[in-house]
């Protein structure tokens, strides 16, 4: 986790940041209080949008969808969540969520439709938006570790 300190626009709090990421003229910050802060572009200026707590417990990780605008994906506490949230200006709505058996720590879209997710135990998942199925990969490197 790193310290990050947006002088004025972006974070007058200097809170620590977990992640960020960017949909066209979106930016989400997610900080480790597990609030996310969406901004928008606007004539060349970030311009603060809202801000939500998707996780009441904690944030882990974040990101929007390559192809979708708006639709961002978040992973946190408590039950090892996996929400997906349709952004649209200031109006932040639940699409989906299902759960893990270990909280989620990486998220990142393979093409528009396969999610791959890793959890904090090094489980692989994929996650098929389209058949709305959750696969799980186990992580042989640390499989191999235990035995």
């Amino acid at each position: 986790m790193a310290s990050t300190c947006f002088p004025g626009v972006l974070n007058p709090f200097c809170r620590q940041s977990i992640c960020v990421s960017t949909c066209s003229d979106q930016i989400a910050l997610a900080t480790s209080s597990s609030l996310v802060y969406l901004y928008t572009f606007s004539n060349q200026n970030l311009v603060f949008s809202t801000k939500f707590s998707p996780h009441s417990k904690s944030l882990s990780c974040m990101v929007y969808h390559p192809t979708i605008p708006g639709l961002l994906i978040t992973g946190g506490a408590p039950n090892s969540r996996i929400i997906l949230w349709s952004i649209e200006g200031k109006t932040i709505q639940k699409q989906a969520s299902f759960n893990l058996q270990r909280r989620p720590n990486a998220l990142i879209w393979l093409s528009n439709e396969e999610l791959i997710i890793g959890d904090e135990h090094g489980n692989i998942y994929r996650w098929n938006e389209k058949e709305q199925k959750l696969i799980k990969f186990i992580n042989q490197s640390l499989s191999d570790k235990q035995n």
